[in-house]
């Protein structure tokens, strides 16, 4: 007289299961991971969008002969980076700059203009994120 089993025993139920709980832990790691560095890339994305529009705006007010900068970093406009989380990012702006070859035959400026921002606030030891921009303008008169 044989025994005869269709089925599956107790153990191979929790190996399968532990197999399972594995692969299923690994996919929501990676899928946590990418989650987090997309949200880094756009953080960036958008501190490089300010901080280009902020030195065009530079750029063109010493184009038509307006600067009133000065030669040390000068802090602009403080502003949110990420609006919508719970925890907004917050991102200073930063300008400095001055003539380098006098008016022969038009003033030739440099500007440089920065970013910085802090990526979580709650993690006191990270430094703080920054991006930079030199940019050389003419002065048309």
């Amino acid at each position: 007289m044989s025994l005869k089993s269709d089925g599956f025993s107790l153990v191979e139920f929790l190996v399968g299961s532990i197999i399972a709980a594995i692969a299923a832990t690994s996919i929501m790691y990676g899928v946590a991971s990418v989650r987090k560095t997309t949200n880094l890339i756009s953080i960036k994305e958008k501190a490089f969008e300010e901080l280009s529009n902020y030195t065009d705006f530079w750029k063109s007010k010493i184009a038509a002969g307006e600067w009133a900068g000065t030669n040390s970093w000068t802090p602009g406009s403080e502003f949110n980076l990420i609006g919508n989380q719970k925890k907004p990012i917050k991102a200073t702006l930063y300008k400095k700059g001055g003539v380098v070859n006098g008016n022969y035959p038009y003033p030739l400026y440099v500007l440089e203009t920065k970013i910085i921002w802090q990526d979580r606030e709650e993690e006191a030891n990270i430094p703080a994120r920054e991006m930079k921009l030199k940019v050389y303008q003419l002065e048309f008169k």
